[in-house]
């Protein structure tokens, strides 16, 4: 058991017999694909180099690829919408259950590896950090008809 109180800035400023520890940010998986592994570091770089611990990579990488999924899922949702011509009402419904599924899953993720902000922030915290925003147009002001 430590010592009881406030430390001194000598023991505050003193490095501890294991030496210095150092974080680095994790490395994506070689067999991940080149989209993907921009996906893994943009999230990576977006956080503390200790935030994924290896038993979360797994996670990480599982993410990374159904981003790339959903993404080429909407790729097809917007041909599909380009080429009217080509509608077919089936394929189309197919195509919007999948990108539903993909978001899911995304979501999930993203909150099991605490990533969002609903993760984040307790109530308390959400609404001091909601209250600290500028006052500023609505999202559904920036539209124009």
């Amino acid at each position: 058991m430590g010592a009881r109180g406030r430390k001194s800035s000598k023991e505050l400023s003193t490095i501890s017999a294991g030496g210095l520890e150092v974080h680095r940010r994790p490395e994506p998986p070689e067999h991940m694909g080149e989209d993907a592994v921009k996906v893994w570091r943009a999230v990576v770089n977006s956080l503390p180099a200790d935030w994924f611990t290896p038993g979360t990579r797994p996670l990480l990488e599982a993410l990374c690829g159904l981003t790339i999924s959903q993404r080429l899922t909407l790729r097809a949702v917007q041909k599909v919408e380009r080429d009217g011509e080509d509608f077919d009402g089936a394929s189309w419904v197919n195509l919007l259950r999948q990108l539903g599924e993909i978001s899911g899953r995304i979501a999930t993720l993203a909150t099991r590896l605490r990533l969002t902000p609903q993760s984040r922030y307790g109530a308390r915290g959400a609404d001091t950090a909601a209250r600290s925003v500028g006052e500023g147009p609505k999202p559904w002001e920036h539209f124009e008809d």
